[in-house]
Formats: C-alpha cells, structure tokens, sequence
C-alpha cells in the first residue's frame, strides 16, 4: 500500500480512468467507490500528485459481522481516512492503496499471454501466497479480479475481506464459484491453506487458455464440471466429506476418469501442465503447497528463496474477540483517529527526484549558457545525464574523468549544482 499524507475527501481530485480506445475497462478497482456515477474512476491526491485508487466501504457498520470486517480491513492498512469531523457523524470509511492500472480479469480479456508472462504472473501470486500462509491467513477468495497487475506486470493480491486465520471455524460460503475448491463445497468445515492453491489452479488455467476452466452456472454444475475433468473420487476421499448430500451426490453420477492434462491443454509448456496438474489435485492432502508450488521447474528462471519471505508473527486475537455493533465501530474510530503514518518508500524516492531535478535544471542552464563550450566531449555526458536517473555519486563512479579538462568541467558543474542548491 501507499501512504496518502493525512487526507480528506477534498484533497482528491477525481480523474475518469475509461479511455476511448477501451483499455481501461470497468470494474478494474482503480476507482473511489463513492457512488455508482463514479465506479470508473482513480483519485490524485493533492499534496503528493500521486493517483491512488480509493475503497469506500459498504456498509461497514450494518451488523456486528459488517463492522468486525470493518476493523480487519482498517488494522492492516498504511492509510485509511473518514470524512466524519466527530464521532456522531461516522459512517463512512475509505482506503487508500496504490493505482493499478488493471487486473487479471482485464488482462486474459483483452491479450494473449506469452509462456514466460504466465510464469512471471503465477510466480508472483504464489510468491504472495507463501507470505500469506506464513502468517496463518487463508485468502479464501482468490480470482483474477482480485489480482492487480500493473504497466510492469507486476502483481498485488486484493481483497482480503474473506481472509480468516488457518485455524478458525470455516463456512461455505466463500471465494467466487468458479475459482472455489471442491472441498469448500463438499466438505466445508475441515479445509486448509490449499484452498487458494487451487484458485490459482484455476487462474493459471485461464492465463493459460484464455478461457474459465470451471464456470459453473450454480453449485451442482461447478462439482459436474471439476469431476468431468479430475474424474470420480476415491473411497477414502468420498469418506471425508461430512456433508452425506454431498456424498449420496457423488456417488449418485457415473463413474468418470480424469482426463489426460496434456490433451486438455494441448500446446502449453508440459512443465506449465505438470504445475497446473499439481495445483488442481482433488485431494487437498495431495495438493501442493505455495512453497513447493514455487521451487517447481516451470518458476526456476524467476524462483529464488532467499527473496520469497516469511511473514512475522501476526497478531490475530481480534479475530476471537465477540463485541457488538457499537463496539467494533468504536474500535475502527479509534484506529483511523490514531493512525499515525509510517515512512514511505515513495516519500524517499520523491526527494531522490527532487535532487536529481535540481542537477536537471543546472545542467540546462550550464549548456544554454556555453559555460562548457570547449569541453564538447563533455557535453554528450551532460546530455546524457539530462535524461537518465543517475545521481550525482553515480555519475561521478561510471565515468572515467580521463584528462584535466573533462575534471575540471565536472568539478564546475558539481560547484554550480551545489550554489544553486543552496537557493531552493
């Protein structure tokens, strides 16, 4: 996420994110929910000119379940902010993350992925998913939508509003069907972390082929469509499922063997159907996990487990905690009216910028000058630093200073860059 310097409402100017070629598309979360005239739309903030994507939240205090949300979306942000001046006023919460141009769900639209894209983009979801689980947190509601991916193809995991700790109590209903694991569906008190393995199953599919692997029209069509391809469950796998529906179900349809992989996605990279086969196991014992998922064949060119961290130790406690309505809004309250913002990255890199504009403009003005009219050599290097992002210190290493004259012109430049410094 990105810090956004105390703001309020009117520190964001509200910019149309749809262009007339229909790059942009709706529903690519770059927007400030803020009411339905809006849904296609990013923010700039004001005091830092930086476009952020901003999340209303619905209906964050309807009920005692609404709020808890509430408070874990609130607890693990960088920026969250209310219009409301005082308590009694308080109903509406936003979040502020970065501007993603646009998510999976665009992407698989409106282009064909390349095999090293697909590796690049599975690698960094489940890269994420390492981290995730490490903490304890099953996402539970991966799907492309909820994947956002910018200019740079790289990727954040969104949406943690299904998000529960590996240990709680789980329900049925989560993640969207087309991308939900069998056992959700069947067994759905007793899952684990591999639930989102097989949302990315199903993701990487879909990169794959540019089509839905599973898109069921209701619950019982997704577990024809998932058995069609995996084929009937064993014994011992069928003895599992509590739900004895679910069960009489199954046994209810003939018998069926799973498909060939190779044949299903004739023309993939067999190391990709390898991956694809292991994440799409039936059997959630069997299943790989993220981990194992990223030290496989088809990620080595991108793998490396010295930069695939581990989360902390993460305090989950509220997660047990029973309060009313009233409280929890109180408890989200307070945390906005404390927050107190942490160093950004971005706010580090803003005064690289600013010094290197500062070299920027003395060198224009030594060159419109004529200041180093005889040292022509060197005005190539200027030039070149004109355009690039070195640094003063930088520069000074990456260029050989090769006779008296070229060490004197930079001694110049370096002298008038720190008077004109001195007057900003």
């Amino acid at each position: 996420f990105f810090l956004v310097s105390q703001c309020q409402l009117q520190d964001f100017i509200l910019l149309n994110l749809t262009k007339q070629n229909g790059k942009f598309q709706k529903g690519t979360r770059c927007y400030p929910q803020l009411d339905q005239e809006h849904m296609d739309k990013f923010a700039l903030d004001t005091k830092t000119n930086t476009k952020v994507a901003i999340k209303k939240l619905a209906r964050p205090f309807q009920s005692h379940i609404h709020a808890k949300r509430t408070y874990r979306e609130v607890i693990g942000l960088l920026d969250v902010f209310t219009p409301a001046t005082k308590y009694s006023e308080f109903q509406d919460v936003y979040l502020v993350t970065p501007l993603m141009g646009a998510d999976l769900n665009n992407i698989v639209k409106t282009q064909k992925l390349t095999d090293d894209h697909v590796q690049f983009l599975v690698y960094q979801v489940l890269r994420g998913l390492k981290y995730i689980h490490s903490a304890g947190i099953i996402h539970r509601d991966l799907k492309p939508s909820n994947i956002a991916v910018n200019e740079d193809c790289e990727l954040k995991i969104l949406d943690f509003g299904l998000a529960r700790p590996t240990e709680s109590e789980m329900t049925g209903y989560v993640a969207t069907r087309w991308y939900r694991a069998p056992e959700i569906m069947l067994n759905w008190m007793h899952y684990n972390q591999t639930v989102d393995i097989w949302s990315v199953g199903c993701i990487m599919a879909e990169l794959l082929t540019g089509r839905t692997l599973f898109p069921g029209q209701d619950h019982i069509q997704q577990v024809n469509l998932i058995i069609d391809l995996l084929g009937t469950p064993c014994k011992e796998y069928l003895d599992r499922i509590t739900s004895d529906s679910a069960r009489n179900y199954i046994r209810s349809l003939p018998t069926m063997k799973k498909k060939d992989f190779k044949q299903v996605f004739r023309g993939a990279n067999p190391l990709a159907v390898d991956l694809l086969e292991k994440m799409l196991e039936l059997d959630s014992e069997k299943r790989v996990t993220a981990t194992q998922a990223l030290a496989h064949a088809y990620l080595a060119q991108y793998a490396d487990p010295t930069d695939e961290p581990e989360s902390e130790p993460y305090d989950q406690s509220f997660e047990d905690m029973e309060m009313p309505t009233e409280k929890w809004k109180e408890s989200v309250y307070m945390e906005i009216e404390n927050f107190t913002p942490k160093p950004s990255v971005i706010a580090e890199q803003d005064i690289k910028v600013s010094e290197l504009e500062v070299c920027r403009i003395v060198i224009f003005f030594v060159l419109y000058y004529g200041i180093l009219e005889n040292f022509r050599h060197f005005r190539s290097v200027i030039l070149f630093i004109l355009f690039s992002d070195y640094r003063r210190h930088e520069f000074y290493s990456e260029i050989v200073l090769s006779n008296l004259g070229f060490k004197l012109s930079y001694i110049v430049l370096l002298s008038y860059i720190d008077i004109i410094k001195t007057k900003f």
